[in-house]
Parts: C-alpha cells; structure tokens; sequence
C-alpha cells in the first residue's frame, strides 16, 4: 500500500524535466513507472529490480524526486505571521496562563480534587463557542479511562450554560460531545490509530480530552517494564501529535501525580507528574493544578472559599505564570483581583 504522507502529492509526470541521464529516464518509463506517487512508494531494490538499472542510478533518481516533493522551508518571518487557532479557557483572566494551541499535545496534571476533570468539562464547552468569543465553534472527544464521563456534573453545566455563555443557549452542546471509554493500553492504541482519525476528520472536532493518560500505563505495566512502557509512551504521543497537527486540534491529557521522596520526610511533601521523563519530553505545554485551601482544613461556606491554582509550569511557547480560581455550579472562574 502507498504510505499516507505520499497519498497528497500530485500524480504527475516529473522526469522529464529531470536532469538525469536520459537512458535512466528511458528505463523508468519501459518500467512504467513516470509519476512522483509511484516511484516514491517503492523501495531502492524494488526499484532497481523493476528498472534493471544501477543501484546508484536509481538512487540519484529518488534523491532528485525527493527534493521536488519536499515542502519548501519557512522563513521565521512567515512562521510569526502564521496565525494558529487558540481555544479559550472560558475565562478571561484564565486566558493569561495561556490559550491552548491547536496542533499541540498538552498536559494538565495535578493531584485528586483539585479541579482537573472540572476544567477539562469547562474546556469542552469553551471549544464550542463562536471564533469571536475564543471558540472554535467544534466538537470534541471526550475519552474517559477510569471512570465513566462525569454525566450528572455536565448536566449541571449544560442547565447553566445559558448564563455563563449566551451564545450557546440554543446550541445541543451534548450532541458535540463525543464519547469514548478505554481502559486499556491496547483498546486507546486501536482507538487512537483507527477511529480517532475518522472522528477528527469527518466530524467537525476540534479537541481531542483524554482522562486520564496515567490510568493505562499504572494498571498495564509494572516497574520491570519501564522500558516497553517508554516506547508505547513514545508512540502514543507521536500519533496524538500527528493528529493534532494534521487536523488542527488540540490534544489534552488529564495526567496523575506521584509523591516524590526526599531526604527531608512527609513534612517537606513534593509531587511530580506522573508517567517520567519519558512523558514530560513528549508534551509541549503543561499545565498543574493544584488547591490552595487544604482539604482537610475546608470549611466552605461557599465555593469561592475553596482556592484552586492553575499554573502553566512549562511550554514551548508560553512563559510560567499561575491564575487562581473555584469551582462554581456553572464551572471555573477566576479571582479577578488576584
């Protein structure tokens, strides 16, 4: 089968304005073989077997094509003025830690009950809403791997929807919601690798949610396996990366932490993303989130007693900076003063 990449170059008939030897030109058309597609999906010895020239020869052939089907560079001049689509927050002071790029694999990780499915469901409304508003009026995929989509908590935002955002008072903001549930490694490759594709392409989506990307690997692999889990890592961010630049969307893995130990004992608590170094090179913003106010010590008369901060702690992009916010009936909202 011809490879993907090769399936959108032109079928045309390059070699006659290639400067070869034109006995080389005279054997790939005995063999047939005259357009870019076709010459390029074919391996050297396969073509030195159809053409029955000269491993050199043919080589100089496919160098030369290459060099035709190539995208041509981009000057650093055209790359700041390209625009790339954002999606908002929902939230005008949240938009300060950054909006998030399409095309991009990003990160929001933090410990439980600290907001992270909140603002993931926040996230999948926001992407709705019209350009003008920092949507980008799409669907969005919602792959859950623990437990099942948080139902009754959507319910509340899609009742208060009317209020936070008037321009989706009339939109069926559950129908653009598109649900999946994995619980393996294998079952998210095949759904990553297969229907993912078609979903991103035929659908209208615009952003891909997986909660969370921790729960595979912790349930899947021991600490034997540290080296076939950093290749299925590897890959697993390839093909979202692929995906997110290939369809324009952004990609967001709700991700765990772990405790981290240190000579200084459970009075000096640190936490860091869980899934290692081999996770961390992969993704290109992270997001932590974390609570102000200690669980144990919550007394809240209301939900704006109840601290969160969202803190954008690396990105390729995006400089640190950190919003502080609660959780509402109809979502996240930020401390305006702070």
């Amino acid at each position: 089968p011809i490879p993907e990449n090769l399936m959108s170059l032109p079928r045309l008939s390059p070699l006659h304005g290639l400067e070869v030897d034109p006995v080389i030109l005279r054997a790939f058309a005995r063999a047939r073989l005259t357009e870019l597609v076709d010459i390029l999906s074919l391996s050297i010895p396969e073509l030195v077997t159809k053409t029955e020239l000269r491993p050199s020869q043919v080589a100089e052939v496919v160098c030369r094509l290459s060099l035709v089907a190539a995208p041509k560079p981009l000057t650093a001049h055209r790359l700041l003025a390209h625009f790339v689509d954002t999606i908002t927050w929902g939230d005008s002071t949240f938009d300060g830690v950054g909006r998030l790029r399409v095309g991009q694999l990003i990160e929001v990780c933090g410990e439980s009950a600290v907001g992270k499915s909140q603002l993931a469901l926040q996230l999948s409304l926001s992407v709705q809403l019209p350009r003008s508003q920092g949507g980008l009026e799409g669907r969005v995929v919602f792959i859950s791997t623990e437990a099942p989509f948080p139902n009754r908590r959507w319910k509340q935002l899609e009742e208060h929807k009317h209020k936070r955002y008037p321009a989706l008072a009339d939109v069926d903001v559950s129908n653009n919601v598109l649900l999946e549930h994995v619980d393996t490694v294998d079952t998210f490759w095949a759904f990553i690798k297969e229907t993912l594709p078609i979903m991103l392409s035929r659908c209208g989506v615009r952003l891909v949610i997986v909660d969370s990307i921790a729960a595979l690997f912790r349930a899947d692999f021991s600490e034997k396996d540290a080296g076939s889990r950093a290749y299925i890592l590897f890959n697993i961010a390839r093909q979202l990366k692929q995906l997110a630049h290939t369809y324009q969307a952004a990609v967001v893995c709700i991700n765990q932490v772990s405790d981290r130990v240190s000579c200084e004992g459970i009075a000096h608590r640190h936490v860091a993303p869980s899934l290692g170094l081999a996770w961390s090179s992969c993704i290109c913003t992270r997001y932590f989130a974390h609570r102000i106010t200690p669980i144990m010590n919550e007394c809240a008369s209301s939900p704006r007693d109840v601290i969160r901060q969202l803190s954008c702690v690396m990105s390729c992009h995006l400089p640190e900076s950190r919003v502080r916010f609660f959780v509402d009936i109809d979502g996240c909202h930020s401390f305006n003063d702070l």
